[in-house]
């Protein structure tokens, strides 16, 4: 009778752990991606529990180097803390994981935040600093959905490279 229930499309256990493996093996993820990518190929909600346990018992789903990753890749594409903190909170990441990720960052000295928002302005609007202010609020509004705070901002902006 259970192989029947199998011919007509009931998930395993070991077709998911299957399926998770081929996942991480091809980059890191967090719980939370894992799990959505395990419920849109049908998994159940106890299969994709079971199989997350599997993951983090065994090491391949590890969610402080997925934070470290995540937090170098969008510090190099010119974003800033904050969004990088916003959208890791939406991953359900722990705190520990964020501000070791940040921490390691910055210890080894990738990134710098001032000279990452003066970039990414130069980048999108050119070097020259406009004398209408309309357009300075565009350029500090950018940079503020980018994610980078007033200090940083105001460094980008300034005239006195």
């Amino acid at each position: 009778m259970r192989n029947a229930a199998n011919a007509v499309g009931e998930r395993t256990l070991e077709q998911a752990k299957k399926v998770a493996v081929d996942l991480l093996s091809r980059r890191e993820h967090c719980r939370l991606e894992l799990k959505q990518k395990l419920l849109q190929r049908g998994f159940s909600s106890e299969l994709i529990i079971q199989t997350i346990a599997y993951c983090l018992e065994n090491q391949w789903l590890n969610e402080a180097n997925y934070a470290r990753i995540f937090v170098r890749q969008r510090a190099l594409k010119g974003y800033g803390p904050s969004r990088i903190r916003q959208e890791l909170q939406q991953c359900e990441l722990g705190e520990t994981d964020v501000m070791a990720a940040f921490n390691e960052l910055e210890q080894e000295a990738e990134v710098d935040w001032f000279e990452s928002a003066k970039w990414v302005r130069e980048k999108r609007f050119g070097s020259s600093w406009p004398n209408d202010f309309k357009q300075q609020k565009k350029q500090q509004a950018y940079l503020y959905r980018r994610g980078f705070n007033t200090e940083q901002i105001r460094y980008a902006c300034s005239n006195e490279f």
